[in-house]
């Protein structure tokens, strides 16, 4: 590290030894301006090659600053870390912490991070934060039984957050405050939030999912014509590492945008965000939403996630739907039931199940992998026995 850093003329404080040097309680070279980077975080990769992305002070103070405000935090908290440090939520608990005089628990072994309750007990974890896949995780290894744990506050992030889990945390975890959040690396963590209700589960039964609420102090809001979201403001990073140029960064009257990719809609006077427009596709003519595929397909009892997604492989196009389900399903029924909500141009024509969905290492779903590996593979087996 210090050989990298002496070549690209980065400068290294150690604080455990500074402190030791001085009593001081400021140091010279640590002053800085809000327009400077702070930190690199790359993103996943699930949309593309991963890409270092500089973020500013200004950026991520405004995302901590919009935190400590919107979560109802006491002194003394116990905060999880399931995420590994390279998820940009992370953030949040480098800085949350030392400010509220509280302590990490991380979680890192494979079976902890499996089933995390034994760990939240053990740690006294008041504060939980994961993508909404680990708790819906938790509901399929413990359905019907009432978990007492130590948690006050849980805030899921990452990805789409289901009425399912959120029923879950209120009857089975019997939480206190439970949020939704929304927002992505380039554009300063997190941008959106919702405090979330037992109303909910009436309120946006048709929907499905936990909306992802309303903008943060400093996100600036725009839809297009084609409900792509766009995001400006104060958290709005310069872009990233390398000079690497990306269309999505877009100057409009003067103002800085981000294009996030994703579709979104106002409802009740919440946003909700219904997937990416790479899950918005064309068939036989008609506009396709694959989220709405896997709600009501997920609706049907005993299905537990399900992924669709179109087969473009041959000359014709048609959609696929994975299934991972804890009992049997009739795909007769199946496809019946869904008659009843969905027009026949919506209704896969091809199911397959998995034991488990593939995740990645903070648990968000990698349809990639399912389209591309999984899929692929059992059609390479059925035509091999053809």
């Amino acid at each position: 590290i210090e050989s990298y850093a002496k070549k690209e003329n980065i400068i290294i404080w150690d604080l455990c030894n500074l402190l030791q040097q001085s009593s001081a309680k400021s140091f010279d070279g640590f002053d800085f301006s809000p327009d400077d980077i702070a930190y690199i975080m790359f993103t996943s990769g699930s949309t593309g090659t991963p890409k270092g992305v500089l973020v500013t002070h200004q950026n991520y103070i405004n995302f901590i600053n919009n935190v400590m405000e919107i979560l109802p935090f006491k002194m003394g908290e116990v905060f999880s870390d399931y995420h590994d440090f390279a998820f940009d939520i992370s953030i949040f608990y480098l800085f949350c912490t030392p400010l509220m005089e509280s302590s990490i628990s991380p979680i890192r072994s494979d079976d902890e991070r499996i089933y995390p309750v034994n760990h939240i007990r053990e740690n006294k974890i008041t504060v939980w934060s994961s993508v909404p896949s680990v708790v819906s995780r938790m509901q399929r290894l413990r359905p019907k039984e009432k978990i007492e744990t130590p948690i006050r506050i849980m805030f899921l992030c990452g990805e789409p957050f289901s009425l399912d889990v959120l029923k879950y945390c209120y009857d089975n975890l019997e939480l206190e405050y439970v949020f939704n959040f929304y927002g992505l690396t380039e554009t300063g963590v997190e941008n959106f939030y919702h405090k979330c209700s037992n109303d909910d589960l009436k309120k946006f039964e048709e929907k499905g999912f936990v909306p992802i609420g309303k903008p943060m102090k400093g996100s600036n809001v725009h839809l297009t014509d084609g409900k792509e979201l766009l995001l400006g403001g104060c958290q709005i990073t310069p872009g990233y590492l390398g000079g690497i140029r990306s269309e999505r960064f877009e100057i409009i009257e003067k103002e800085r945008w981000y294009h996030t990719g994703d579709i979104v809609e106002l409802y009740n006077d919440v946003y909700f965000c219904k997937g990416r427009l790479d899950t918005q596709v064309k068939l036989s003519g008609y506009r396709v939403e694959l989220m709405d595929i896997e709600v009501q397909v997920k609706k049907y009892l005993g299905i537990k996630e399900a992924v669709s997604f179109v087969d473009n492989s041959n000359l014709s196009k048609f959609l696929v739907c994975a299934l991972e389900s804890e009992e049997p399903v009739d795909l007769k029924l199946l496809k019946g039931e869904l008659k009843n909500y969905l027009p026949d141009y919506m209704i896969p024509l091809k199911f397959f199940f998995v034991d488990e969905m593939p995740r990645n290492s903070n648990g968000k779903l990698d349809r990639k992998e399912i389209r591309d590996n999984i899929w692929k593979q059992r059609q390479i087996r059925a035509d091999g026995h053809k």
